[in-house]
């Protein structure tokens, strides 16, 4: 679980910047937060929205997190750049210096502070630590090329599938590790690629429990979850949710089905202005699945048997037919994109509830109903007993604005001035009768668009 989070001299961030899931001096909704079961940890927020106008850098504030994650994950080739670190662009002397991002997070019963400086060109420092309230061990440190061990338990690397090692020389190995790893390359990263096991963890929680969200992302599993659904029990238990929670929410979807394509015909002769399809198809590997989402917004699930066989399946929507027990199809591109966002952020909600994560979704409530949005919230942050997961969101909608359903620590702005900045509601202490919104608004907390009415008139007669 987040901690919190630290970006400086990225995108539109040029001075740091913290956000923080660490509870404030707020009572109310006690549901929220994911009590600490040891008195020296941290116990930490369940959920966070961040408001801001338009280019005050929400979005950059996800694109950050989104950066970090990536260049933990992958891999460049050994003498290759780092094309996404974007330092601040509107202060020349913060063109050359390094990007910094800096991650406290919450592992199991354990934290760790995590980070890392970084130009386009190489990595300028790196650290790890185990944190309590009152205490840090430093595992690593890095400044450039050199990497200094700490306190590490090298009795996790002891053993390898040829023999047993000591304790000596699990250290050595991993000290030459250090020695190998690239100027371009995070120690954190080249460690688990050499199979070294001390910050997997760290690794792990980056890789599978920090989930991004953007306005366009699609979520492309549920065609073989659902192909797959008689065999696995999960998956039914998964379609027959996702139905359930299509129904609820009054999609006019009665439910799900596939249907099977004939490759040549509804796919390949039907998008002849999409390059190469019949060879990405020829070049599959034996018992592999790809989806292919085409221009009209259809989506086509693709697989590859053992034998050579080639499979075709679209999903279709149920709707019922006026006066009669029937059911017609409907093409996925036939819905609202109200109705497709929400298909592709339903099985985020699922994410949620089956294993700890930390969902970032940016500009949750694009095509979606406040009281949709609203709702989905409120269940989230109702199922405290079920979970430990962390939701953060941007939103434009004020309807989020309620102390009825959010906590005053929960709730973020970000605005623009010489760089974004990031502030909490916390800092500004309304009473918990006082209407968020109407002080929003009104300007009370800053972070909304400033506009001359009289100028924009006056432009608009020119046009």
């Amino acid at each position: 679980m987040l901690i919190r989070f630290h970006v400086e001299n990225f995108l539109s961030f040029r001075d740091e910047q913290e956000f923080s899931m660490l509870p404030g001096r707020a009572h109310q909704h006690p549901n929220h937060v994911i009590e600490s079961e040891d008195e020296n940890g941290f116990s930490v927020l369940r959920t966070a929205v961040i408001y801001g106008k338009n280019a005050s850098g929400k979005s950059n504030f996800i694109k950050a997190i989104n950066f970090a994650k990536n260049f933990i994950t992958s891999q460049l080739s050994p003498t290759g750049t780092i094309p996404s670190v974007k330092p601040f662009r509107l202060d020349r002397s913060y063109l050359d210096k390094p990007s910094r991002f800096r991650f406290e997070i919450k592992i199991d019963d354990k934290s760790y502070d995590y980070g890392f400086s970084v130009t386009h060109k190489e990595v300028i420092e790196e650290w790890l630590f185990e944190i309590k309230k009152t205490s840090e061990k430093k595992l690593f440190s890095r400044n450039g090329k050199q990497i200094e061990l700490g306190k590490i338990d090298y009795s996790l690397g002891i053993t390898d599938s040829e023999k047993i090692v000591s304790e000596k020389q699990a250290a050595q190995r991993l000290a030459f590790v250090g020695d190998d790893t690239r100027l371009n390359q995070l120690f954190l990263s080249a460690s688990v690629e050499r199979n070294q096991p001390y910050f997997k963890h760290i690794y792990d929680w980056f890789d599978k429990s920090v989930v991004i969200i953007k306005p366009d992302s699609k979520h492309f599993g549920t065609e073989f979850i659902m192909n797959e659904k008689s065999n696995v029990t999960e998956n039914a238990s998964f379609v027959n949710s996702f139905e359930d929670i299509l129904r609820v929410l009054d999609t006019g979807i009665e439910g799900m089905e596939l249907q099977k394509v004939n490759i040549e015909q509804e796919f390949i002769k039907a998008y002849p202005y999409v390059d190469n399809l019949k060879s990405t198809l020829d070049e599959m590997g034996l018992g592999t699945k790809a989806i292919f989402p085409m221009p009209d917004r259809r989506r086509f699930a693709i697989t590859k048997e053992k034998d050579g066989t080639i499979n075709g399946f679209k999903m279709m929507t149920k709707h019922k037919m006026i006066g009669e027990s029937k059911y017609d199809l409907f093409e996925i591109n036939w819905e609202s994109e109200g109705t497709q966002r929400l298909m592709d952020l339903i099985p985020s909600l699922f994410l949620l509830r089956r294993t700890p994560c930390t969902i970032f979704i940016d500009e949750m409530a694009r095509s979606l109903h406040p009281e949709l949005i609203y709702a989905l919230i409120k269940v989230f942050l109702e199922k405290e007993n079920l979970f430990k997961s962390q939701l953060v969101l941007t939103s434009h909608e004020d309807y989020l604005l309620n102390l009825d359903l959010l906590r005053r620590d929960e709730i973020w702005f970000v605005e623009k001035k010489e760089g974004s900045e990031m502030y909490s509601l916390e800092e500004f202490k309304p009473r918990y009768d006082k209407d968020i919104r109407k002080g929003y608004f009104d300007g009370r907390f800053r972070g909304i668009p400033m506009i001359d009415f009289e100028s924009l008139e006056k432009t608009l007669e020119k046009v």
